[in-house]
């Protein structure tokens, strides 16, 4: 699920209890309650880490992505070492088992751009 996907649904989840929250006089449009009540909500750091993207160095959180357990689907070569393949945001980065540190991004090397 993409960044914008994800706060369009939370948009769509808040919105009865936005319209509530913010005590609103009836025919007020739910659009801009919902606006303006989440305008108040602080953002999460994992959602900017989400936006912002992933780079060479980073640490990924545990248990938040997929493992690539069949790269040669991707057209990758196969694992042979202590790393992974992980699915982040459309990525494909090769990542350190213990540390989840980032290696290697191989979204170009893989079959998924052909």
């Amino acid at each position: 699920m993409t960044p914008r996907s994800l706060a369009i649904a939370a948009a769509c989840l808040l919105l009865p209890a936005a319209a509530a929250h913010a005590n609103c006089p009836p025919g007020d449009s739910p659009t801009e309650v919902c606006a303006a009540a989440l305008a108040d909500l602080p953002i999460s750091p994992a959602l900017h880490e989400m936006e912002a993207g992933y780079q060479v160095g980073d640490t990924l959180p545990a248990y938040q992505y997929n493992i690539l357990f069949n790269p040669q689907y991707y057209g990758l070569p196969p694992v042979d070492g202590y790393w992974r393949y992980y699915r982040v945001n459309g990525e494909i980065f090769r990542v350190h088992a213990a540390t989840m540190e980032i290696l290697e991004q191989v979204t170009a090397q893989s079959a998924m751009l052909r």
